[in-house]
């Protein structure tokens, strides 16, 4: 097991919704965490779909999202 250390006002409302769902605050960290990492991980469409909008970035003069902002700050307004 490891320790994890959080703020006392968010432990406080994972406490009550924990109270509130009848589980521990663990256990609805653990369930949190979870479905989170399943959503983070881009599945076969998702990655596709980034693929070819990189494909028509590159093919069609996109720059990056850093660069682009980067841009902007930099013109004169």
């Amino acid at each position: 097991m490891k320790t994890l250390t959080l703020d006392d006002n968010l432990y406080s409302v994972l406490e009550e919704e924990a109270r509130r769902a009848g589980c521990t605050v663990g256990e609805l960290l653990s369930d949190a965490v979870s479905y989170w990492l399943s959503e983070a991980v881009p599945d076969d469409v998702e990655r596709a779909e980034i693929d070819a909008a990189l494909i028509d970035a590159a093919e069609n003069g996109g720059i990056e999202v850093d660069e682009f902002f980067d841009q902007l700050l930099e013109e004169p307004n």
